[in-house]
């Protein structure tokens, strides 16, 4: 009697670790995300401003910043629900 409930003791020790680790796991995948899309982010910022500079000097329609600035908005969309799948990966 005792052994068993030393046993099932241990296993649910055993099984906790393991999704600690998963959590853990899970985490820092998402963090490596986030880190990528926050670089996206930047970058898609970056072209709306080449796209608007282009369309201000006549080299490219203006709808070509208007394409630029949703994929920013896109891009941080992607951002915001990478950061939130972060927060509860540890849950």
């Amino acid at each position: 009697r005792q052994e068993q409930a030393l046993l099932a003791y241990e296993q649910a020790v055993l099984k906790a670790q393991a999704e600690v680790e998963t959590a853990m796991q899970n985490y820092l995948r998402q963090e490596e995300r986030v880190a990528a899309l926050r670089a996206s982010v930047g970058e898609a910022w970056r072209q709306v401003s080449l796209a608007g500079e282009r369309a201000r000097r006549g080299i490219s329609p203006a709808s070509g910043e208007v394409r630029a600035r949703a994929d920013a908005l896109e891009a941080e969309r992607e951002l915001v629900a990478a950061r939130a799948a972060s927060g509860t990966a540890l849950v």
